[in-house]
């Protein structure tokens, strides 16, 4: 509970909610600074002015155990951030699929969130799918695995569309 003017309640302008995300810590400014530049904060799309990143699949059905491919390295974007959109181009057969979305270094991933793609024989879902995930400490990695219904190995690309939480990149 907020009680009176207290700064280590209300806050200061410049207040911004931590990532990591530890509940009941912030103060009512953070939690207004983030809203704002949660709708407001400036954006970006990676990689930028380069081809979409080739996904494959592997031969096994539903296999989820081949190697993550990095889509935005470490250090690429260099303020806390999320991403809200996946161009998917190129699906390669037809299928039905998931992108799992990963953070973190190679051998230490965490899983933050999935994108369901499909092409049948008259319809292609190559498109911008939207994407939810927490919110991502600076320097983030985020990588992606694709895995399908077939069994072989299929492919596709992958573009991501998201915002960081300040008013430049």
């Amino acid at each position: 509970m907020i009680i009176g003017n207290d700064k280590d309640n209300v806050g200061i302008k410049g207040d911004h909610v931590d990532v990591p995300y530890v509940s009941g810590t912030e103060t009512l400014m953070a939690y207004a600074a983030t809203g704002y530049l949660h709708i407001h904060g400036a954006s970006f799309i990676y990689p930028d002015k380069v081809d979409p990143i080739l996904l494959t699949s592997s031969v096994a059905a539903w296999s989820i155990t081949g190697d993550a491919i990095e889509v935005i390295p470490a250090n690429a974007i260099t303020k806390p951030f999320d991403l809200h959109w996946c161009s998917v181009w190129d699906i390669s057969a037809v299928l039905y699929g998931v992108i799992d979305i990963f953070a973190g270094p190679a051998e230490a991933l965490v899983k933050i969130g999935a994108i369901d793609v499909g092409r049948t024989a008259n319809f292609s879902r190559e498109s911008a799918m939207p994407v939810q995930i927490p919110q991502q400490e600076a320097n983030t990695r985020i990588s992606c695995r694709f895995s399908d219904n077939t069994t072989s190995a299929r492919t596709l690309r992958v573009k991501f569309y998201g915002h960081v939480y300040s008013n430049t990149l």
